[in-house]
């Protein structure tokens, strides 16, 4: 497994970047302890917590080789150092994911974070270059780590966690009458 930087192709949002399908935001609400009032709402939640974490450089592009079958007809991953040419002219495909952390947890799990998994949009027809990633499903870290062999280590941090987060939200919000007045 080689890990890299995710680099969006547009501001650090999910909007253009990463395709959510409806279904996906329906399911999440589904399976998560905590409340939104719609789907619309933990929409643009995921939105805000996908710029979090690539600002904080949480969101990592995890690229897999995929080499021969196993013994249940499956692929196998190895680790992939090399870039995406020199990987596929070796011996077969590059799989690439990249997770989000949205501090969202899988309900009666006793607080048990649920990830996001990102992957290449390769399956839906991309407009002026919109969409490169789509949401994919919602794992837990256990899950993660037996499909992908990602270490819980490995994993996003929670950005509403992270020092600078918290320091901000400690800071004294001061809003002046003339901005009242001007706006």
């Amino acid at each position: 497994i080689a890990d890299f930087e995710f680099k969006p192709k547009y501001p650090a949002r999910a909007h253009l970047n990463i395709f959510t399908a409806k279904e996906l935001t329906k399911k999440l609400r589904e399976i998560i302890q905590e409340d939104f009032e719609n789907d619309l709402i933990l929409y643009y939640y995921t939105d805000i917590s996908t710029a979090l974490q690539i600002n904080d450089k949480q969101m990592r592009e995890f690229r897999f080789k995929m080499v021969g079958n196993t013994e249940n007809g499956g692929n196998k991953l190895k680790n992939s150092n090399d870039d995406d040419e020199k990987v596929n002219a070796a011996n077969g495909k590059v799989k690439k994911l990249s997770i989000i952390n949205y501090d969202l947890h899988l309900k009666g799990s006793g607080n048990e974070c649920l990830y996001g998994i990102i992957v290449p949009n390769d399956h839906y027809k991309s407009q002026q270059d919109k969409w490169l990633w789509k949401l994919d499903d919602f794992l837990t870290a256990d899950a993660i780590e037996r499909k992908f062999k990602i270490k819980k280590h490995e994993l996003p941090k929670s950005s509403r966690q992270m020092h600078s987060f918290l320091r901000q939200l400690q800071q004294k919000l001061v809003i002046e009458e003339s901005l009242i007045d001007n706006t």
